[in-house]
């Protein structure tokens, strides 16, 4: 059990916003330990329809959990434009 001392704390780090926290102490982690990490993750996962080119959806149907590799290409892709925009 948290003592009212460690409540008062924790109540007002949960009522800081998240800009006036010092992260400094904290590690990079590595892409590598990123990855390790995103094992654990699960998205939500959204339906949608998408119109993509049939030859395009040929070859991406060749592979099992298509649907997946696509997403797995997706997000390639949107971590390497983050990385460009810093």
């Amino acid at each position: 059990m948290l003592s009212s001392k460690l409540k008062d704390e924790a109540a007002k780090l949960l009522a800081m916003p998240d800009e006036e926290i010092d992260y400094s102490d904290i590690p990079k982690l590595s892409d590598e330990q990123l990855e390790q990490f995103s094992r654990y993750y699960r998205p939500i996962k959204k339906h949608l329809t998408l119109r993509i080119d049939a030859d395009v959806l040929a070859w991406f149907e060749k592979h099992n959990n298509f649907r997946d590799l696509i997403n797995q290409i997706c997000r390639i892709y949107m971590r390497q434009h983050l990385k460009s925009l810093k």
